[in-house]
This record gives C-alpha cells, structure tokens and sequence, in this order.
C-alpha cells in the first residue's frame, strides 16, 4: 500500500510497485485479451501494452485504485476488441449471444459484434464490468461481486437488468439495420 500511497501523492509509479502488480495480474490481463482475440501472440502483445501503458502513464487513476485487476482486465479488453477492429477480425463468441437470448450471429458477422460493443458501452461502468466478467471469464455471481464490492444478490440483479438492456439494444440496432 505504500507504493500505491507514494504514487498518489508524487504521481510517480516506483518500479517495485510496477514489478508487483505485474507480477500479481499478468495471469488474469492475460487471460482477458487471450478471450478477446484467441490468439497467444496478440494476447501477449496486448498484456504488453496494458502494463507499458501503466508504467508510462505513472499517476494511477481513482478507477484503478478501486480495483485494479478489473480496471487492467478491462483494459486488455479494450485493447483486444481495437486489435480485433484494426484486423477486421469481428470474431466473437457466440456463448454470451446465446445466454442474451439473442438469434447468433454468423462468426463472420461483423455488425452484431458492433452492435454488442455498442450496447456494452451504453451501460453503466459496473454492469458492464459485471457482464464482461461473466462471459469473458465465467465468473459467478458471488466472484463478480467480490471484485466490484457488490452482493452476490446485487451482482445477480445488475447482471438480469444488463443482459435486458442489452438484449433490446441490439433489437432495436437490429430493426434499423433492415
């Protein structure tokens, strides 16, 4: 926590401080982007960028602080879905469609995977961290709520309300597309 505390008050990331988050979260921002692009090599080249980009930003934000697996898990997907969109690579699972109770799309289709993308960020930041942590690391209830500091019963409810709004937000993309 020192680390941390010395960060905040001289805006400087000591190295120590950046070899122990590095160390502690390289497995799950990992994991994370692995998810996203299904590729070992992109994977590493976005866990790469995610910690180069902490060490050069060298001041960690309140968002960070708060939960910093999350926010760097979520940054390597960020960066994974850009690679993704750079490459023309609209790849994207068809599980959590499914779960959505959502038609699949066509692995190749590259609209439902700007519609979810779309639909995802017009949640609130905590539904959609919960939503990416569950179908992007298939974690429970209870996990989810452990790494947001929310209830099981509160990330079970966030995660119901979630997948509605994003079922009709994709329905209504859907509609204006025809």
């Amino acid at each position: 926590m020192l680390g941390l505390t010395t960060t905040v008050t001289t805006g400087k990331l000591p190295g120590w401080v950046f070899d122990e988050f590095y160390g502690k979260h390289y497995e799950s921002v990992y994991r994370a982007a692995k998810r996203v692009t299904r590729n070992f090599h992109d994977a590493q080249d976005i866990v790469q960028t995610v910690f180069a980009r902490l060490l050069e930003q060298g001041r960690l934000s309140r968002d960070f602080l708060k939960n910093p697996e999350a926010y760097l898990c979520q940054a390597a997907r960020n960066q994974a879905r850009d690679l993704m969109r750079s490459r023309g690579r609209r790849k994207l699972s068809t599980d959590p469609l499914e779960r959505l109770a959502v038609p699949a799309p066509e692995m190749e289709d590259p609209w439902m995977f700007d519609a979810l993308t779309e639909a995802m960020e017009e949640l609130g930041p905590d539904a959609a961290q919960a939503i990416s942590l569950r179908y992007s690391e298939d974690l429970s209830d209870a996990e989810i709520g452990k790494r947001i500091g929310r209830s099981r019963v509160a990330v079970a409810m966030m995660l119901v309300r979630a997948r509605a709004r994003l079922k009709k937000q994709i329905e209504k993309r859907g509609r204006g597309r025809s």
